[in-house]
């Protein structure tokens, strides 16, 4: 419900602003150019749905991998990519490339990298150069890195191996080690770049 109200009411602020101009000089009353954006709501509205089922989708994903339920969230997600991403329901042109003034159509590309950094990867920023980090390695996967992340200032890669019980986690930043940390899987490790 958030993502449909925050994304219907973004589209309809941004047609306001093309139009308000246009309506207010011709010399219409208000109540028409009231009654113009009212009826320009369901059209909205009928734009927006889908878009905030997509988001609504990606931001599941992340908080299901940040919560440790990775294994069954993978098999969805690996399904949820094959069909959004290769299959029947590839997303429209302006959501890769957002030429044309559409750049609000890109959102779901920039949530879905979200999935993976924060969610599987568990990243959240504390500082203007340092973070946690909470990897969820699925159980059937050995590794997973995330290579010259360009964030905090920094040029940074993330590697996460598991050594029996236990996950080693290399954090590598402009070629040279910043820490390796063998973790245990409960809370979060810190780190300062």
């Amino acid at each position: 419900m958030f993502s449909l109200t925050a994304l219907t009411s973004l589209l309809l602020l941004n047609y306001i602003a093309k139009r308000f101009g246009d309506l207010v000089g011709k010399g219409l009353g208000w109540r028409v150019i009231g009654e113009f954006f009212m009826l320009s709501v369901p059209f909205t509205v009928a734009m927006t749905l889908p878009m905030a089922v997509l988001v609504s989708t990606l931001y599941a994903f992340r908080g299901l991998f940040y919560a440790g339920a990775t294994d069954t969230s993978l098999r969805y997600f690996a399904y949820y990519s094959a069909m959004r991403l290769l299959g029947e329901h590839v997303p429209y042109a302006v959501e890769a490339w957002p030429e044309g003034d559409q750049r609000h159509l890109s959102a779901e590309s920039g949530l879905y990298c979200r999935v993976v950094t924060e969610g599987l990867f568990g990243i959240e920023p504390t500082g203007f150069n340092s973070f946690t980090i909470m990897p969820r390695l699925p159980r059937n996967w050995n590794s997973m890195s995330l290579e010259h992340i360009k964030a905090f200032g920094n040029d940074f890669s993330i590697k996460v191996v598991r050594v029996e019980k236990k996950e080693l986690v290399s954090v590598v930043a402009s070629g040279k080690p910043v820490r390796q940390y063998m973790w245990d899987g409960k809370e979060p490790l810190p780190i300062s770049l």
